[in-house]
């Protein structure tokens, strides 16, 4: 045999087989490539499951304990009436998408340092608290103060949710002082909380508790509302434009609507998750309500885009009665919501029956707003 044959020979022994076991592990690599690891298989949206039930969880023991406060009896009333209007904003600010950090901030002056400025103010004693002056400066008690801190509270959240909120967020973050006057100690002099300065805890009557939301509250929220029917619907007439045509009472009826329907969405949502579509409320909050009012107005005049007679009195009732019979179906399912999310507070957990329960009067309304749309109840 000659060298050159056997050389070629033994290069064949040792060649080929190298190739073939290259090929065999490049095949396992590439399918191994081809699908997930089965360590990540399903992790992904099974995390983010969860930590959206454990923020839903978290958020929704926040609200009952400004809850709590709201209905605390050594504090004062001006104290309770603010932590009112704090609970309906945090509720509000749970549906609203915002930034983690915006979050973050939110969610820890609301769930933690509220509590702590409360508890220690109901360490003093009342008339102490009422009547001596701390802050010689500006004259200020230590009600003040704590009022101050609370209002600061509200100011912080009503910016984010108004405020371009990733500005906010930045603003405040970047701003130690601001920082510190909204989400820290409270301090009278700082320049950044003009709006804050000198600020007195005011003297309020029990009755007006009673009034929560007030009526000032439920009338801008009103208008808030029609505005933001408007900016919905930007070509037909402005509902917000005419607004006063409506009256004050039935502005007032809108508000307390809106009020109500947004607690729903979020105990809904919390309680629920997505076993629940709202869309029928939402039909008729976004379309056919205001479709209602717009008829309304334009009926009274020839031009369509220009109401010149204030609607009649058997209008207003008419448009009054049409939207007492949302709020019922609305209020009927907030109710069985909220003690659903009391019983979880207090125990830790919601039994199955109670869930079970809520879950047939939600869907029951619902229901019955559906029918509302399909029967023409919105129509003059």
């Amino acid at each position: 045999m000659s060298y050159p044959l056997l050389l070629l020979i033994l290069s064949l022994i040792v060649i080929v087989p190298t190739v073939f076991v290259i090929n065999g592990r490049s095949k396992q690599k590439l399918l191994g490539n081809s699908q997930p690891s089965p360590k990540y298989l399903g992790n992904s949206s099974t995390a983010k499951n969860q930590q959206a039930a454990r923020a839903s969880a978290e958020q929704l023991q926040i609200a009952n304990n400004i809850d709590k406060y709201r209905n605390h009896p050594a504090l004062p009333i001006s104290f309770r009436q603010l932590l009112g209007r704090i609970h309906s904003q945090y509720l509000a600010l749970i549906s609203v998408k915002v930034a983690p950090d915006q979050r973050f901030t939110v969610d820890k002056l609301a769930g933690s340092r509220l509590g702590e400025i409360l508890e220690d103010y109901l360490a003093l004693d009342s008339d102490y608290a009422e009547n001596t002056i701390i802050d010689s400066q500006n004259n200020l008690t230590s009600q003040d103060i704590t009022y101050g801190q609370l209002a600061s509270m509200l100011e912080f959240m009503q910016r984010v949710q108004s405020d371009g909120q990733q500005q906010v967020a930045s603003n405040i973050l970047a701003n130690r002082s601001y920082l510190q006057s909204v989400y820290g100690e409270f301090h009278p002099e700082a320049q950044n909380n003009d709006s804050l300065h000198n600020v007195k805890a005011p003297d309020i009557e029990l009755s007006e508790l009673q009034q929560l939301p007030t009526s000032e509250l439920l009338t801008e929220r009103g208008h808030s509302y029609l505005a933001d029917c408007d900016l919905i619907a930007p070509s037909e007439l402005s509902l917000a434009d005419n607004a006063d045509y409506f009256g004050t009472e039935l502005l007032m009826q809108l508000g307390q609507l809106t009020f109500s329907a947004e607690n729903t969405i979020v105990y809904s949502e919390a309680l629920l998750a997505s076993e629940i579509n709202l869309s029928a409320f939402d039909q008729i909050l976004t379309k056919a309500l205001p479709g209602l009012l717009r008829s309304t107005l334009q009926g009274n005049t020839n031009d369509k885009n220009d109401p010149e007679t204030v609607i009649s009195s058997h209008q207003q009732a008419l448009l009054q009665q049409k939207i007492a019979r949302v709020q019922q179906l609305i209020d009927d399912c907030l109710n069985r919501l909220e003690k659903a999310a009391s019983q979880q507070y207090q125990s830790g957990t919601i039994s199955s029956d109670t869930l079970q329960s809520v879950n047939s009067t939600v869907k029951s309304k619902l229901s019955q707003a559906q029918y509302l749309l399909d029967s023409g109840f919105f129509k003059l």
